[in-house]
C-alpha cells in the first residue's frame, strides 16, 4: 500500500479541510495546497451575494462565561462531569513542520468563567512516541467492567510526521489532574480519524473511524473480503487489551465501492460514528448516513441509510439523534462551493453550496425520510464573505435545541421542536478572532474556527482551531 502513501496522505492530513478538485493528485503537491484551492477567497474578492436568512424563532439570549487558549491548533471538545477535553490538530508533512503534538488539555470548569488547565496528556512531550501524532478526538465515559471501574479516554491519533503513531489511545482519567495511560492500540494506515466510546453495562467498546484504509485498497486492486474495513469495533472492557471484535464494511458487504463516489471528492469512506442505545450511525461520507443494529457488536446489521441527490456534493460527515432515536440530523462538510470549474471532467451539475445539514424523520430506518435543510446567508454565497471555511461540521441535541459547529459562522443554535421547521434561535461567535496557530491557512488572517460544541448542566463548550477553548451560557 505504500505506493499511495504520498498521495492520499495529504488528502487525508487535510481531511476536515479539503474539498479537493480531483481524485488523482500531484503527489509532489503540499497539503495545505488543497486548502487554498477549495477556499476560493482572497482579499481582493468582492463577496458574492448572500441567500436568504433561515426561519427564525424566540432568540435565546447566549452570555460568554469563560475562555483560556491553551495554543494550538485545537480540535474536538468534550465534557465529563465538569471537566473539558480539548483535542488538537495537526497537519502531514515529510518534514513534520506542522506537527506540534499537542496531545488532550484537561480542564475544570466546576467555575466556568475560569476555565483551569490541569493537565495534559496524549502528547509529545510527555510521550516520545506520540511526537509525531495529533488528537483530534477525545471520549470520556465512565466504565464499570470486570477490569476497569473508572473514567476511561478514548483518544484517536493520526500521524502528521513520518512515522507517527496511527490508532487509539485509552487513559484513565478517573482523577482528571493525572490521566495514565492503559494502553495504545495500532490501527489504520493513517490512524483514526474519529471514534466513539461506549460504555454498556459491564462492558466497553470503541467504534474506530480507520479513514482512507479501504479506499486505498480498492486503488491497489484488493480483494475487499481480505482488507480490514474502516469501521472497526473494539472491546476495550479490558483498557490494557484492546481486541477488536467487529466491523461492518459497504464494499464488502454491499458491493459498494470506496471509489464509487459523487461531487468533487468521491469516495465512500467511513468518516465518523455516533451510538445511542444499540444503533451506530455511520457518517459514511458520499454514501450517507449507514445505520447498523449493533446489539451484537461482533455482528452488525444493516438497518438502512440516507442517500443524496446527484447536484449535491455528498460528503455525510456527522450525525446525531433526536426524539429517541426517529429524528436524525446529518451535517456534510464541503470547503469546495464551486467545484465544478476545477475539475477534469468538470462538474457542472454541482450546485453552488458550502456544506449544509440535513434533517430526516428514521422512525422507519429503511426508509429515512429528509425533513428539512439547515443553510445560512453564507451557504451558497461565492464568494465567501471573508476568510475562513462557511461549511457545517458537527451536531449536538439538547431536548428541543440543535447546536451546529459552523467553523467561521460560529455555533448556531436551532430550535427544532418541529424538526419539520427548524428555526434558527442562536449564534455564537467568539468575541476575539485568531490567526492560524501554523501559519497556513489565509495567513496574517485572523478569523473564527470552531471545531467542536458540547452541551453541559448550564453551559456549553466551543473549540475555535485558532483561539481554544470557550464556554458560553445559552437561555
Amino acid at each position: 500500500m505504500r505506493p499511495f502513501r504520498v498521495m492520499v496522505a495529504a488528502l487525508v492530513a487535510m481531511f476536515a479541510w479539503v474539498g479537493v478538485a480531483s481524485a488523482v493528485v500531484d503527489a509532489d503537491m503540499r497539503p495545505h495546497h488543497f486548502k487554498k484551492r477549495g477556499v476560493h477567497w482572497d482579499a481582493g474578492a468582492q463577496p458574492g451575494e448572500p441567500g436568504s436568512r433561515p426561519a427564525s424563532g424566540r432568540q435565546a439570549k447566549i452570555k460568554v462565561l469563560g475562555h483560556h487558549d491553551p495554543g494550538g491548533p485545537s480540535g474536538d471538545v468534550f465534557l465529563h462531569k465538569r471537566n473539558g477535553y480539548l483535542g488538537s490538530w495537526g497537519l502531514f508533512t515529510e518534514t513534520g513542520e506542522f506537527c506540534p503534538a499537542l496531545g488532550v488539555r484537561v480542564y475544570d470548569l466546576s467555575k466556568p468563567r475560569r476555565p483551569e488547565h490541569i493537565s495534559t496528556f496524549a502528547d509529545g512531550d510527555s510521550d516520545p512516541r506520540l511526537a509525531n501524532s495529533w488528537t483530534e478526538k477525545v471520549q470520556v465515559r465512565k466504565v464499570r467492567s470486570k477490569s476497569f471501574r473508572g473514567d476511561l479516554a478514548a483518544v484517536s491519533f493520526q500521524d502528521c510526521a513520518p512515522g507517527g503513531f496511527v490508532g487509539i489511545g485509552l487513559y484513565d482519567v478517573t482523577d482528571p489532574s493525572e490521566p495514565e495511560l492503559l494502553s495504545l492500540r495500532e490501527s489504520g494506515i493513517f490512524g483514526v480519524h474519529e471514534l466513539w466510546l461506549q460504555s454498556r453495562g459491564r462492558k466497553a467498546y470503541v467504534y474506530e473511524a480507520a479513514i482512507f484504509h479501504e479506499v486505498i485498497a480498492a486503488l491497489e486492486g484488493e480483494d475487499p473480503a481480505e482488507v480490514n474495513p474502516e469501521l472497526r469495533i473494539v472491546d476495550v472492557s479490558d483498557p490494557r487489551n484492546p481486541v477488536q471484535i467487529g466491523d461492518w464494511s459497504a464494499w464488502r458487504d454491499m458491493g459498494v465501492s470506496p471509489l464509487d463516489g459523487q461531487g468533487s471528492f468521491p469516495f465512500n469512506l467511513v468518516h465518523s460514528i455516533v451510538v445511542f442505545g444499540k444503533v451506530a450511525y455511520v457518517s459514511y461520507w458520499d454514501f450517507g448516513t449507514v445505520m447498523l443494529d449493533v446489539r451484537d457488536p461482533s455482528n452488525p446489521v444493516f438497518l438502512g441509510r440516507t442517500s443524496f441527490e446527484s447536484f449535491q456534493e455528498g460528503n455525510a460527515h456527522s450525525a446525531w439523534t433526536a426524539r429517541g432515536g426517529k429524528i436524525l440530523i446529518q451535517t456534510d462538510e464541503d470547503f469546495d462551493p464551486v467545484p465544478g470549474a476545477d475539475q477534469d471532467p468538470p462538474l457542472p451539475g454541482l450546485e453552488t453550496a458550502w456544506g449544509y445539514g440535513h434533517i430526516y424523520d428514521i422512525s422507519d430506518k429503511a426508509n429515512p425520510v429528509e425533513l428539512a435543510t439547515l443553510k445560512l446567508p453564507s451557504t451558497h454565497q461565492f464568494p465567501p464573505p471573508g476568510p475562513g471555511d462557511f461549511t457545517i461540521h458537527d451536531p449536538k441535541v439538547r431536548g428541543n435545541k440543535l447546536y451546529t459547529s459552523w467553523y467561521t459562522e460560529g455555533v448556531v443554535i436551532w430550535n427544532i421542536a418541529n424538526p419539520a421547521s427548524p428555526k434558527m434561535i442562536g449564534q455564537f461567535i467568539p468575541p476575539e478572532k485568531g490567526e492560524d496557530p501554523l501559519g497556513v491557512f489565509f495567513p496574517g488572517e485572523e478569523f473564527v474556527e470552531i471545531w467542536g460544541v458540547d452541551i453541559g448542566r448550564g453551559f456549553a463548550v466551543a473549540s475555535d482551531m485558532n483561539t481554544g477553548l470557550w464556554v458560553f451560557k445559552v437561555r
